[in-house]
């Protein structure tokens, strides 16, 4: 195996977003297994390796004091030809026999996996606390993510085979990034699903147990709540530059701000003392009470969150307000292209719950 591929999987197998109950990885042949994972690094195999549990930080200092660009797990340690460091086993490996090799009749773009990884990740909960809502939900070809309190999705090519609806580990987005995959192929048990990244000369397996996502519907807009033909609009870029700083100066990183439309869309910043204004360049309907007005506190992290994630020049938002022109208590739907499509037919986009805090 070439070293620089091994440690390559070893730095990638270390990361504490991955593991998190345990800190060793298994050899066999040119296999490197992990907790729910297994990369696979080509190259020259290692058959006299017994399935052999080794501890990630250990195995990777003693890779690294090896000269050779060769190397190979051995029953007493790892050796580069030259010379053999020792390296203590810490049980057996998980059973071969339960890895499919080569079906995998689900497979996407790996390009537009990452794309789609990058632009939802900013929506997984990340407390540790809702482990279903730190992963990624697979749903008609798009990428879902949400904590309960925002929303976002990206599109991914479409497969020749329906598959069903999916949660993804966040393991394997973090794979994603980190060795840019050609393709992400998936095979799907009933009780467990493996996705297969590969990346030139390496191949990353995964696999975990399957899991029941949350019911996104909680948080989806439903269409008795909007008409999708109310929006309004505004520049994307404008909204990023300017919200910036104002989220940087804010200490809570849960900090709100009071949305007000008419005629224009102003973002009340109570602790700062500061209300930026932001011209609405086009409109459809009425979208807020009958005078046209409306007050809607919201996190203004979070949107600009989600407005970060896009490239497109116009954003298309959507408030809904009752009569008396504060918010229904229905979330923020911001669409990235057609404004008056439902959200399950948009290509991205992202939905913000309003809050109900005071500020």
């Amino acid at each position: 195996m070439k070293k620089s591929e091994v440690v390559t999987a070893l730095e990638f197998l270390k990361n504490k977003e991955v593991f998190t109950l345990r800190n060793s990885f298994w050899v066999n042949g040119n296999e490197i297994f992990g907790l729910h994972e297994k990369v696979t690094v080509t190259g020259m195999p290692s058959t006299e390796a017994p399935n052999a549990g080794y501890d990630i930080a250990a195995a990777l200092k003693v890779v690294k004091l090896l000269d050779g660009d060769e190397i190979t797990f051995t029953e007493n340690g790892i050796s580069d030809g030259i010379e053999t460091l020792p390296l203590e086993t810490r049980g057996e490996g998980p059973a071969q026999d339960c890895w499919p090799i080569d079906y995998y009749p689900y497979e996407y773009d790996g390009k537009k996996f990452l794309e789609a990884v990058k632009k939802v990740k900013f929506a997984l909960a990340y407390d540790g606390k809702r482990f279903n809502l730190d992963n990624y939900l697979l749903k008609e070809n798009r990428l879902i993510t949400t904590d309960g309190h925002r929303l976002a999705w990206a599109q991914l090519n479409e497969t020749s085979v329906k598959l069903r609806d999916l949660t993804v580990p966040k393991s394997v987005g973090v794979a994603v990034e980190k060795f840019k995959p050609e393709t992400v192929s998936i095979f799907s048990l009933e009780k467990q699903t493996f996705f297969r990244l590969t990346a030139g000369n390496v191949t990353i397996n995964i696999f975990s147990d399957n899991m029941d996502y949350p019911d996104i519907d909680r948080v989806t807009p439903k269409p008795e709540n909007y008409d999708h033909n109310h929006w309004f609009s505004i520049d994307r870029k404008q909204l990023e530059t300017r919200l910036t700083p104002a989220v940087k100066a804010c200490p809570d990183p849960t900090f709100k701000g009071v949305f007000t439309i008419n005629g224009t869309m102003k973002i009340s910043v109570k602790r700062l003392e500061k209300t930026l204004e932001f011209p609405i360049l086009n409109k459809a309907g009425e979208y807020a009470g009958p005078t046209n007005e409306g007050n809607f506190l919201a996190n203004i992290s979070y949107l600009l969150e989600a407005v970060k994630q896009t490239k497109a020049p116009i954003i298309y938002l959507t408030m809904p307000f009752k009569s008396d022109g504060h918010d229904q208590g229905k979330p923020i739907f911001a669409r990235f292209d057609n404004p008056s499509a439902e959200w399950n037919q948009l290509s991205e986009g992202s939905i913000l719950m309003p809050q109900r805090s005071p500020i």
